[in-house]
């Protein structure tokens, strides 16, 4: 990975944190990691735990379906679950989040919050 890509991608998830914060979430783990994988953010909010997957990049088309497709979803969803079951969280309902951030060519970044992107049966 470039260290073009990385810088952005850490510039990403410091915007994010701060949106998340400000949009009252109580942050639990930035950058997860497990021998299955990581997840970016995990928080909390009305009771609820939150699995985010931050995604940024110079000019975001597409949904964040796209962005998370089908087979990172059920991993990000196997991790969840090691998550809740290792920290003894059962009780919290969870659910799954993308949050894009979009570098335009201003270097503006532009913020889209997706709580509930996918569902896992």
């Amino acid at each position: 990975m470039s260290r073009d890509h990385l810088e952005l991608g850490r510039r990403g998830e410091q915007l994010a944190l701060a949106f998340l914060k400000k949009a009252r979430h109580k942050i639990l783990v930035r950058n997860y990691s497990c021998p299955i994988g990581e997840i970016d953010l995990i928080t909390l909010s009305n009771g609820t735990l939150c699995f985010v997957e931050i995604k940024t990049r110079h000019g975001i088309d597409v949904s964040p379906e796209e962005l998370v497709p089908r087979s990172k979803q059920r991993k990000i969803a196997r991790i969840a679950r090691r998550f809740v079951a290792t920290h003894r969280m059962e009780a919290y309902p969870c659910r799954f989040d993308v949050l894009t951030v979009e570098i335009d060519e201003s270097d503006r970044p532009n913020l889209r919050h997706y709580p509930n992107a996918f569902e896992i049966p």
